[in-house]
């Protein structure tokens, strides 16, 4: 079957039978989100058994119970972000060069630390930091590549456990200060559970850097940092309240998203459907303690990401199906 012509004669249908010509082409937000689909899409890796993406589309599709339902769908799928490997991998770079390298070197000038000589120092320097990750899911492979940092030692994994952190603190050599990595943080709920531990069993000072930040999260870390905990945090790509499909809007929101939110309601029941016994089902139809995200990343979908996009359910089949560890949190 070719779903590409099968999604076009399905949009095309909609837009013959539309009467309001200030409704938006139901064709042309089709058209965009292939384009993204041939030359980004591909990067989504997870569960590649199920099928390319004009395949996945035209199934997650079938899933609504109506015409208006299917519509919602495609609306929620032009409304998605989607970080794909190469913007992954700025983040990486924009990360180390703009954040980390100001709080560890602040008192070199920015055209030194610019300078290849000075490359050396920046790696002597970084040898004298722990460097720990929350979870696995933050690729420091990756993140030394980019910045060419060979000669660092692979950071440990915190975890959520504090006996966790501990043991890892306790053996943990002489060291000036601490450099915490994360991939995403949501809530904030996982991170600052490790944060927490790891300050209290350490006084040096704690730098924590992870590349995507929601605004949920940004909000819980600013109460921790001036509250009993100080440390240092910035967000390499922050996503924003406005950015987020809220369960109780405050203000303008864009227009699709009262539309995502009323599917997201509708179809709860479909999408949070547990689907085998394997499966660890979220629990709320707006993503992780109603974050309400519509953002994918070329490594995984997260569970603040509304489940419409990627749980499987008997009834239900995602567009990026989600890769999870039992009852995680983010």
């Amino acid at each position: 079957m070719n779903y590409t012509e099968q999604l076009n004669s399905l949009v095309s249908e909609w837009d013959d039978n539309e009467s309001s010509e200030s409704t938006p082409a139901w064709s042309s937000r089709l058209q965009r989100i292939l384009f993204h689909s041939e030359y980004r899409y591909t990067d989504y890796r997870q569960f590649s058994s199920e099928g390319a993406f004009p395949k996945r589309l035209f199934e997650w599709l079938k899933c609504g119970a109506s015409t208006q339902e299917k519509q919602a769908l495609l609306r929620a799928a032009s409304a998605l972000t989607f970080l794909d490997r190469g913007q992954m991998r700025s983040l990486y770079r924009d990360g180390f060069r703009r954040i980390l390298l100001p709080w560890l070197m602040p008192l070199t000038p920015l055209a030194l630390r610019k300078n290849p000589k000075s490359h050396s120092s920046i790696v002597v320097e970084l040898r004298r930091h722990v460097l720990v990750s929350i979870t696995d899911s933050f690729s420091f492979s990756d993140f030394m590549h980019e910045n060419d940092l060979a000669g660092l030692s692979r950071p440990h994994v915190l975890g959520e456990a504090a006996d966790g952190v501990e043991a890892i603190v306790a053996a943990l050599p002489s060291h000036t200060g601490i450099v915490v990595f994360e991939d995403l943080v949501g809530t904030g709920k996982q991170a600052l559970g490790a944060l927490k531990a790891l300050r209290a069993r350490t006084s040096v000072p704690i730098y924590f850097l992870p590349l995507i930040l929601f605004h949920s999260g940004q909000k819980a870390l600013i109460e921790a940092r001036t509250g009993l905990m100080p440390f240092k945090f910035e967000g390499v790509f922050l996503v924003d309240e406005g950015d987020c499909v809220r369960r109780n809007p405050t203000g303008k929101e864009p227009e699709d998203h009262s539309h995502v939110r009323a599917l997201a309601l509708n179809t709860k029941t479909r999408v949070l459907e547990r689907n085998d016994a394997t499966d660890d089902p979220p629990d709320n139809e707006l993503g992780y303690r109603d974050t309400g995200g519509l953002l994918v990343t070329a490594h995984n979908t997260p569970n603040n990401t509304l489940p419409l996009f990627h749980h499987r359910a008997p009834s239900w089949s995602p567009l990026f199906r989600r890769v999870h560890n039992c009852k995680d949190g983010l």
